[in-house]
Parts: structure tokens; C-alpha cells; sequence
């Protein structure tokens, strides 16, 4: 969904399409993308949209489209198995992305160079979502888990490790002080991570 709420973007068959909210209708279609998209993020400026997908088993893709020409501007290094979620930082400057390979990835893009990488969890990163100053990014997992990580280098900020189930979305409320995370089994959970962020002998812990 566009910033305005007047635009929307859905997956097809390699192929994005582009749709006006208020009347419902197609606008364009954005073609040669992977075959499975499996993740969309827009720039906030409404520039760049990020792809996220590929084929099961053989391997991710992770594209960024200039919306308005539809031209692919950049293919960024694919992972082993497909790229389940994107996003980008609320400045445009960073574009983070993570999927099947446990891995979260993040680059500037400004020259599309990686920033970084963390293996920050056990299993699938099912989403990720930048803090509204964009100091943090919170990426959730199948392995029950969301985590805080800061957004400049990846270090570990906070585990949130109280889930049952696979751990869907979260996202930042808009202070950014609290984390607001949804399970697989329905469970919806809001955490005051600011406040549960401590400190011991030079390590930051979970709660």
C-alpha cells in the first residue's frame, strides 16, 4: 500500500500489478519478476519498489523496480532458497530484506552495497519492519522468535522469545517504543521494548 492510501500493490505470476484503492481498478503491471513474489516494500518517497521472491528449493531473487518506468534498476545478490520479506528504512536509505536462509540482509541504497548481514535466527525470517526513526529494524521468525536489531550494523538490541507458534509480523507503534508482533495461532502481542531493554555486564538481554 502506497504511503497516500490510494495505491496498492499485489503479487502474480512474475509479475507485480498495481491498483487504485479507491475505484478498484488495475493500472499497470510490472512484468519479468521472479516467479513467486513473495514480498513487496515501497520506497516512502514512492520511487523504488522492492521485490522479494524466487522458486522454492532453487533459489531467491530480491529485484528493486523504478515505479515510474517499471524498469528493473538492480538485482541484489539472491540467496539459497527464496526471499520471503523487504522493507525499506523510512529515510529510503537502507532496504533490508530476509527469507528461508535465516539471514537478514540489509543495503544502502544509495550504491546498492551491502551494509550488512546477521544470522539472527534459527528459522525463516517471515518479516521485517524499521523503527520510525529508522534506528531499529524488528524481524520476526518461524522459530517463535522477533527481534530488535540496530539498523546501522546489526547488532543485537532485543529477543522477544515468549511465542507458542511462527512468529507472522510485527511492527513499531509510532513513537517506536513499543513492538506490536502477531503468531501463526492467532496470538497478538505488544511489548514495551524500550523499557525491557537492559543492560548486564556489557550485554544486552532478553526478555
Amino acid at each position: 500500500m502506497a504511503g497516500d492510501g490510494q495505491t496498492a500493490f499485489t503479487s502474480g505470476y512474475h509479475e507485480v500489478l498495481e491498483w487504485s484503492v479507491p475505484e478498484g481498478r488495475l493500472q499497470r503491471r510490472f512484468k519479468g519478476l521472479p516467479e513467486r513474489v513473495l514480498g513487496l516494500a515501497l520506497q516512502r518517497s514512492g520511487r523504488l519498489l522492492a521485490v522479494a521472491g524466487g522458486s522454492p528449493g532453487r533459489g531467491g531473487e530480491l529485484l528493486v523496480v523504478e515505479r515510474a518506468s517499471g524498469r528493473v534498476v538492480k538485482r541484489l545478490p539472491g540467496s539459497k532458497d527464496t526471499v520471503l520479506a523487504v522493507g525499506f528504512s523510512p529515510d529510503g536509505s537502507l532496504l533490508a530484506a530476509g527469507g528461508t536462509d535465516n539471514t537478514v540482509r540489509v543495503y544502502y541504497t544509495s550504491d546498492w552495497t551491502p551494509a550488512w548481514k546477521a544470522e539472527a535466527h534459527a528459522d525463516w525470517v517471515t518479516s521485517l519492519t524499521f523503527a520510525p526513526d529508522g534506528k531499529h529494524v524488528v524481524s520476526t521468525s518461524r522459530d517463535r522468535t522477533a527481534k530488535v536489531l540496530a539498523s546501522e550494523d546489526g547488532s543485537p538490541g532485543l529477543t522477544f522469545a515468549n511465542h507458542g507458534s511462527a512468529v507472522t509480523s510485527a511492527v513499531f507503534d509510532a513513537d517506536g517504543a513499543t513492538v506490536t508482533t502477531s503468531a501463526a495461532d492467532g496470538e497478538v502481542r505488544r511489548w514495551k521494548w524500550m523499557r525491557a531493554w537492559m543492560v548486564e555486564d556489557g550485554r544486552r538481554t532478553s526478555c
